[in-house]
């Protein structure tokens, strides 16, 4: 198992900054962290290096829009639904 981080640049989400927990790959962190409803912007987090950003879309927050962690104009986005 591997030690992620989520953190909120936005402030306190439920009362905490930071929220670190384990999973056994990055796809599975990816699910543990869409599981934060109600969280505005998240970055995902791996042992010290970005992964990447996720925000809630904001015209469906079913929708979650997911960066890669450079902050450059040609850094892919994708979206992915919540899940139940």
């Amino acid at each position: 198992m591997q030690t992620y981080e989520l953190r909120f640049p936005d402030g306190l989400e439920n009362g905490v900054e930071r929220l670190q927990f384990e999973a056994r790959n990055p796809a599975r962190a990816l699910a543990i962290a869409q599981s934060q409803k109600g969280a505005r912007r998240m970055e995902l987090w791996e042992d010290g290096r970005k992964l990447c950003e996720l925000r809630s879309s904001p015209t469906n927050g079913e929708v979650w829009i997911v960066r890669g962690p450079g902050r450059h104009a040609a850094a892919p986005e994708m979206t992915q639904p919540v899940p139940d």
